[in-house]
């Protein structure tokens, strides 16, 4: 009897052990699935690159790219332009501005690029005079049409027969998702304006172009 407790004992002891090992296994399993887990959601955020965000009127913003003091400048017959800063990311369109669902992507949001720009005037600017920067066009690459800038957004400046209807603003340009992701390719837009003109001389033409890299 005695002998058959003992080997009893001893089964038992075996059994417990074994169970044992099992759990650590299993247990150091799970751990090794948790730090993948980890791993994955860090690369998902890192890949997300969201600098901040804010709300206002228009809707709640994610900024992926900002920079400020671009000094970019060019001067036309006298009439000068500057961009001075370029921002760019998505936002989830405010419902008093929800006219845009074809330029939604799965998340309901929408890419955008806004650019402050600045008139640089004469002293004496001709009554009949018209310029126009807020219709600058945007281009990521020559796969997509020029973006115009959307007048629910932006802010005029402009110029018609003298009259300065805003001497500085925001432009502002929506992007469909394919365009959102050719611009983080690309990592650049291109701003072109066209050249101050009168109504003496209705000769329209390009006259300003600005490239902007986001390094």
């Amino acid at each position: 009897m005695k002998k058959q407790y003992f080997f009893s004992l001893l089964f038992v002891s075996f059994v417990l052990a074994s169970c044992g090992k099992d759990t650590t296994i299993q247990d150091a399993g799970e751990s090794k699935m948790n730090e993948k887990s980890k791993s994955t959601a860090t690369m998902a955020t890192t890949s997300n690159s969201t600098l901040h965000s804010y709300d206002n009127e228009h809707g709640a913003f994610e900024v992926f790219y900002t920079k400020d003091n671009l000094g970019l400048v060019e001067t036309n017959e006298d009439y000068g332009l500057e961009v001075s800063s370029i921002e760019y990311g998505e936002f989830s369109v405010a419902d008093t501005f929800d006219y845009y669902p074809d330029l939604e992507n799965d998340d309901g949001k929408i890419g955008y690029v806004k650019v402050k720009i600045e008139m640089n005037l004469p002293e004496n600017i001709d009554p009949s005079q018209f310029f126009y920067p807020d219709q600058t066009t945007l281009t990521i690459t020559e796969e997509f049409q020029p973006a115009s800038s959307d007048n629910n957004f932006a802010d005029p400046v402009s110029i018609e027969l003298g009259e300065i209807t805003g001497n500085e603003g925001y432009l502002f340009y929506l992007l469909s998702p394919a365009e959102t992701k050719a611009l983080k390719e690309a990592k650049s837009v291109t701003l072109t304006t066209m050249a101050p003109f009168t109504s003496k001389n209705m000769d329209i033409k390009e006259g300003y172009h600005f490239k902007v890299t986001l390094d």
